[in-house]
């Protein structure tokens, strides 16, 4: 079947007509086919960007309730691990198990130089550190002198010098620490 658009077309024949006939029905044209087509496309593509945009809105939805619930476990967390910590300290304090020189070096390098410096101490990480200097373990630097203070616990010290007063105390690093990951959350948000 032979469809009629409206062009001049030139054929050449190898063989004779040997009949021909006039169709009178009507002839659809090209654009005639594709409205259908053009309008089930547009449709398609409105459907396509309602379910993009639907979609888009549930990952964002999705997004703030995941970032939420991370912030609201993040905080126990924070508080949980603090709450280990400071039972795993307060056991080890109980049974001496820690290392009084190191915690007062570390405390040292916190301080200003300063002519004359008081770390008062526990009175028995006080005798601890006694033996340890008579035992040439640890040299304390000079003109740092020594004296026990029962308000102060164990692991813990308080350093005087000419600019201050600073204690070292266990609750203190915990607060810091507590704070430290506290600022890292609010971070996040």
């Amino acid at each position: 079947m032979i469809r009629l658009v409206m062009a001049t077309v030139s054929l050449q024949l190898n063989m004779p007509i040997q009949s021909a006939r006039v169709i009178n029905e009507e002839v659809e044209s090209p654009t005639d086919q594709t409205a259908p087509n053009a309008e089930a496309l547009i449709q398609g593509s409105q459907q396509v960007d309602t379910l993009c945009n639907a979609l888009q809105q549930a990952a964002e939805n999705l997004e703030r309730y995941t970032e939420g619930l991370f912030l609201s476990h993040k905080e126990q967390i924070v508080r949980l691990s603090i709450e280990i910590a400071s039972k795993i300290l307060a056991k080890d304090r109980r049974e001496r198990n820690y290392d009084i020189e190191k915690i007062i070096s570390q405390a040292l390098q916190t301080v200003p130089a300063s002519k004359q410096t008081m770390i008062r101490l526990n009175p028995d990480d006080l005798t601890t550190m006694r033996k340890m200097i008579d035992a040439n373990e640890f040299t304390a630097p000079e003109g740092v002198h020594f004296s026990g203070n029962v308000s102060i616990g164990p692991a813990e010290c308080m350093i005087e010098t000419d600019h201050g007063v600073i204690e070292y105390l266990i609750e203190e690093h915990l607060k810091q620490v507590e704070n430290a990951l506290s600022q890292t959350k609010d971070k996040t948000k």
